[in-house]
């Protein structure tokens, strides 16, 4: 028998890191995200969870993050993959992570 929500929607691993744990309160979770969706849909996902102090603090905006925020899709850095256009899979894990400076 086929899931049809398992067609239509992805389960992606995001995991925080560094002083974005404190604000998400948790390490790891699952979101999911509509199948061809990207790594901006993903952080609009979070942003409707964790309200506009998480976009203020990543600083995402449009096509791109604050300086000290790394986010990596399954350990490549979105900026060497398409930013954050990146589409995720649904093997997809995703790290965000602040760099302390």
């Amino acid at each position: 028998m086929w899931n049809l929500r398992r067609i239509a929607e992805l389960d992606v691993i995001v995991r925080f890191y560094g002083s974005i744990v404190e604000m998400t309160g948790v390490r790891e979770e699952k979101f999911d995200v509509q199948k061809g969706a990207t790594v901006g849909d993903l952080i609009e996902a979070l942003v409707s969870k964790y309200g506009p102090s998480f976009r203020r603090y990543t600083g995402s905006e449009g096509s791109t993050v604050s300086e000290g925020i790394v986010i990596m899709v399954d350990g490549r850095s979105i900026h060497l993959l398409s930013g954050m256009k990146t589409r995720l899979s649904e093997t997809s894990q995703v790290a965000i992570l602040h760099l302390y400076m």
